[in-house]
């Protein structure tokens, strides 16, 4: 059998010349699909999301928010949301790996492969060692002062400072040079950040079987858990910074450990047993105290869910394996159930073996209901709306959770609460779409919708 060549040549930066020539192309596929494109159109409008999303959110193969000339136009401004490309970059990852595994794919390998080198750049702008960057951008970008703005930027290799960075501070730029390459990045990285990375990158490793994928999967895994185990789950910037721990979150260091463990076994097999012997009993109180509040700051649930998936899914141990299935059914799934959230009831379907068909009619015809590409951050007020009941106790909410055409517009919309009345802006603000290519292609793959939706 003839072995299929490794060699991936770098995506093209996306210059202004270059977006100009992706939005008519992808013009032209809307306007050849608009007949056949409407809400209720899963296929169709998933082909849409795929189209664009590769076309104009990857400038430098990380995934960002849009800046577009007005609420209609197609020729991109400048790009925003950069304090959160890894994360969908890595959840993007898995959308792509759900959909070379459903389909075969050679758009989604290619886009993966993409996602992936992206991610390997995040690691390595910030020292190769397995800190993680939040964005990175060539310095000589055309996007690159949309990144730094009036920030200053400390200019690496500097002597190293150590310090606690306090929440209010804000996030630290760096540049570097790689390969010959001068690259501005963002700093002061997030448990959230490294959550999304790995959660793309252990459903690409079982999901894309190419040879060149895994090695380079398992290459950026290693570091990552590397270097967080040997710095005591506390993450510290080649500078000295210190932004976060998950010395309090007992189930996103075994949910690393545990992917660790699995594309690199021989590294991480007895360190994995060992802290499973000393966490696996309190994986549920973090998720717990935060079900205490299902209102602030939503985007917590998004992180349990990705981080108790990977946990599930890849444990041995059917001891282990219940005591993990516990925290997601009984303390994370009981206040989130009534949500409406088709991410999480995807995850919690998949995760335990499920099938309900309750649950996933509904799912799918909240994803019918889903808005087609191009998606822009339109003004949306509920709150006026006399039909609306409101929380009492959270008068900015609904007391039930709003239909999905209905929810005010988000880079991902399951992190944020679905009862939430009012948001948006002026419509110039183009969305990815990951927030519906990630539940599609997931449930096409786990069969929660059929081929033909």
């Amino acid at each position: 059998m003839t072995r299929r060549s490794t060699r991936r040549d770098p995506a093209p930066a996306l210059t202004p010349a270059v977006l100009a020539a992706a939005a008519a192309a992808f013009a032209a596929v809307l306007a050849c699909g608009a007949a056949s494109a409407h809400a209720g159109d899963l296929a169709d409008k998933a082909a849409a999301y795929d189209i664009l999303l590769a076309a104009r959110h990857l400038p430098h193969d990380t995934v960002l928010d849009a800046r577009m000339d007005s609420p209609t136009g197609d020729h991109v401004l400048h790009y925003a949301h950069f304090e959160d490309s890894a994360i969908w970059t890595g959840h993007y990852l898995a959308s792509q790996a759900y959909r070379f595994a459903a389909t075969g794919s050679a758009d989604a390998l290619a886009n993966a492969r993409r996602a992936l080198a992206g991610i390997t750049r995040l690691l390595d702008v910030a020292g190769g060692q397995g800190y993680l960057a939040r964005a990175a951008v060539p310095v000589a970008s055309p996007w690159a002062a949309d990144l730094v703005g009036a920030h200053p930027v400390i200019t690496l290799p500097a002597p190293a400072n150590p310090r606690v960075h306090p929440p209010e501070a804000g996030h630290t730029f760096y540049k570097s040079v790689l390969h010959g390459v001068e690259w501005y990045w963002e700093g002061t990285i997030s448990r959230d950040q490294y959550s999304g990375v790995m959660f793309g990158l252990a459903l690409a490793w079982d999901l894309i079987p190419q040879e060149d994928v895994r090695t380079a999967i398992r290459h950026d895994v290693t570091r990552i858990a590397t270097f967080l185990e040997a710095r005591g789950w506390t993450p510290v910037a080649p500078d000295g910074e210190i932004p976060t721990t998950f010395l309090h979150r007992p189930e996103q260091i075994l949910a690393f450990l545990q992917i660790a463990r699995h594309v690199n076994p021989s590294a991480f097999a007895s360190v994995y047993e060992r802290r499973a012997r000393q966490f696996a009993p309190v994986v549920w109180t973090a998720i717990f105290a935060e079900t205490l509040d299902v209102y602030e700051s939503y985007f917590k649930f998004n992180l349990d869910h990705i981080n108790l998936f990977n946990l599930i899914r890849l444990e041995t141990g059917p001891n282990r394996r219940a005591r993990y299935a516990r925290a997601l059914s009984q303390w994370l799934r009981p206040p989130l159930a009534q949500h409406k959230n088709v991410f999480f009831d995807y995850v919690y379907e998949a995760a335990l073996g499920r099938h309900d068909a309750a649950i996933l009619d509904f799912d799918r015809a909240a994803l019918e209901l889903f808005p087609a590409a191009p998606r822009r951050n339109h003004a949306v007020t509920n709150s006026s709306d006399p039909s609306i009941a409101h929380d009492p106790q959270h008068p900015d909410h609904a007391a039930h959770p709003l239909p999905v055409d209905r929810r005010p517009p988000n880079p991902f919309l399951w992190q944020k609460h679905p009862g939430v009345l009012d948001g948006g802006g002026d419509g110039t603000r183009e969305l990815p779409g990951i927030d519906f290519l990630l539940p599609y292609w997931m449930g096409r793959y786990h069969g929660f919708l059929p081929a033909s939706a």
